[in-house]
């Protein structure tokens, strides 16, 4: 299967963009997007961040919580978090990842 990874941290700057470019991902380039979320499903659920989970649960993308680490910012999680998506225990070892960020929205 073909799979783009995806992450992002609780941001206002990239938020909002995640669920549209999941959805290209899915319905326009056919890949299934694997998103990383850094904080806890409670946190994502607050306020227009619930928005943002709501539409990536509906698009139906598999979504992986990723702790905090202290000392390190969210965002730099965000972004080394996604090199190990072939760790994942339930891919197949002959899907294709592909590496993408939450505001490169893919349009061919």
């Amino acid at each position: 299967m073909k799979r783009v990874v995806i992450s992002c941290n609780l941001s206002d700057t990239y938020d909002f963009f995640l669920p549209i470019c999941a959805k290209m991902w899915k319905e326009k380039i056919e890949y299934e997007p694997i998103i990383f979320l850094v904080g806890t499903q409670d946190e994502w659920r607050k306020s227009h961040f619930g928005v943002v989970l709501g539409e990536l649960e509906k698009l139906g993308c598999a979504i992986v919580w990723v702790d905090r680490v202290p000392g390190v910012a969210d965002s730099n999680v965000a972004m080394s978090i996604r090199q190990h998506a072939s760790a994942l225990p339930w891919l197949d070892p002959n899907d294709l990842l592909l590496v993408g960020d939450a505001d490169m929205l893919p349009i061919r």
